[in-house]
């Protein structure tokens, strides 16, 4: 079993899919692997059988219950279905033997599992449990991987959050486009001085025609974009868009061009310095 199973398990698929696969070689009914960080644990279910939190929250009630508390490996023979579901469940009497296995993985606090169930009972147990052990080393690289893959995420997460806030805070007028003139900025200081929020930009094909509604000034502004160029450009021009009631702005902008097609405006609203230059004279 192990010889037709190791080669499917060095593939790059995703943890579900592994699964499947170990269930297929092993001839069992029912699969998973949980991560368990406190929190919100990550349960991935492979088999015929359903099985949810619920069900893998009693088998693990059922354990703790037991008076050894430093374990490995669980192998149960006969009726381990009735361990997982409550009696009157219809899968309960399927599963007859499973093994459940701790994953350990170095410097995790989070609590590992591998649990594999089959509809008959195998002997002798020894080879079950081996099995087991030898899949939990296994996959012990792959739950590392997604762990630090989610660790990573949820700090990236958190970058992003603290600079979007920057960035929605700036006294400056920031937006930006992606390739296809979806809106994916707008900070608080464009949305004070235009009257628009993002959400009402992205319900118009050609958001520019919201501020240039004459097409000639609006293909000027659109030549301004420079081609890929990933530094601002140093030279500001000077634009008059128009706000969502109507009046006209003046405003001084720079862009920056990615390599996707993305486009970053940094602008300034002088419209009210203007008013008081010309007061002054």
């Amino acid at each position: 079993m192990l010889a037709q199973l190791m080669p499917g398990l060095s593939t790059h698929q995703p943890l579900r899919p592994l699964l499947f696969t170990i269930n297929a070689s092993l001839g069992a009914c029912l699969t998973w692997t949980m991560i368990d960080d406190g929190k919100a644990p990550r349960l991935e279910v492979a088999g015929d059988l359903a099985c949810n939190h619920q069900h893998v929250a009693r088998l693990l009630a059922h354990i703790r219950r037991e008076p050894e508390r430093n374990w490995r490996i669980r192998y149960w023979r006969h009726q381990a279905g009735r361990l997982l579901y409550p009696e009157s469940h219809p899968d309960a009497g399927i599963i007859q033997s499973a093994a459940l296995c701790k994953i350990p993985l170095q410097g995790a606090s989070h609590r590992n599992y591998l649990f594999v169930a089959f509809p008959h009972s195998l002997t002798p147990s020894s080879v079950i449990k081996s099995i087991a052990i030898i899949l939990a080393e296994k996959l012990k690289g792959y739950l590392s991987e997604v762990i630090l893959k989610e660790r990573t995420a949820s700090e990236l997460n958190a970058i992003m959050v603290k600079y979007q806030l920057m960035l929605d805070c700036a006294p400056i007028l920031l937006n930006s486009f992606d390739a296809s003139r979806r809106c994916i900025l707008w900070n608080r200081a464009c949305e004070r001085s235009f009257g628009w929020t993002q959400n009402d930009i992205n319900h118009y094909t050609d958001p520019l025609a919201l501020f240039y509604p004459n097409p000639e000034m609006r293909e000027l502004v659109r030549l301004s974009f420079s081609p890929f160029n990933d530094t601002p450009v140093t030279e500001m021009h000077t634009r008059y868009p128009v706000r969502r009631d109507g009046a006209t702005l003046t405003t001084l902008w720079s862009n920056i061009t990615m390599s996707d097609g993305a486009i970053l405006n940094i602008g300034v609203d002088v419209t009210g310095l203007k008013k008081s230059a010309n007061r002054r004279m």
